[in-house]
């Protein structure tokens, strides 16, 4: 039975004066003893919020407009705390009701921080999203499609990889997606 999706058209409209870049993030919660595909301790906590640090502080320079779609669960660290205390020019959007595959019509690129539904969505719907994640955090079983991702540099396991790929590729972000091999 194929499923069945709510939007008809799969390709995202992008507004024609997009900029700028959506980041999505959570302030974990720090449960340690779970293993899940986001950070649990409080160790993983602060190097996924140093990892956001490092994108914002390597972007925010050359792009102007930066925004985070952020979902708090009142946790500290807190990284909307951390990254407002050093970036004033940062805009946090916590409305549950507005989703990233919506906002991202007004960015260039979304970058994604957890292998999670925006993810995913993000590639469904053809929007040009990038997704920082720690290596450890993925199956096995899916590691030929993480290979593929990293490849056509889709997927990065360093926050630093990311940022120069940004950099290199965002006044071209549509070559860069639309290439026919990737």
């Amino acid at each position: 039975m194929p499923l069945h999706y709510p939007y008809k058209n799969k390709d995202l409209k992008k507004k024609k004066d997009n900029s700028g870049i959506i980041i999505s993030a959570v302030n974990y919660y720090n449960i340690p003893g779970r293993i899940d595909s986001f950070p649990r301790d409080i160790y993983k906590t602060e190097q996924y919020n140093e990892n956001i640090e490092k994108i914002i502080n390597g972007l925010h320079k050359d792009i102007n407009k930066i925004s985070v779609k952020y979902f708090d669960f009142n946790r500290s660290p807190n990284l909307k705390d951390i990254i407002s205390s050093k970036y004033k020019n940062i805009y946090f959007i916590t409305s549950k009701k507005k989703n990233v595959r919506k906002l991202s019509s007004s960015y260039r690129l979304t970058v994604e921080t957890t292998l999670s539904t925006g993810f995913v969505e993000s590639m469904y719907y053809n929007i040009p999203v990038v997704l920082l994640i720690d290596k450890n955090w993925f199956r096995a079983e899916v590691s030929d499609i993480i290979y593929e991702l990293k490849k056509n540099k889709i997927i990065f396991f360093s926050a630093d990889k990311l940022v120069d790929h940004v950099k290199n590729n965002y006044n071209n972000i549509t070559n860069w997606w639309e290439n026919k091999n990737l």
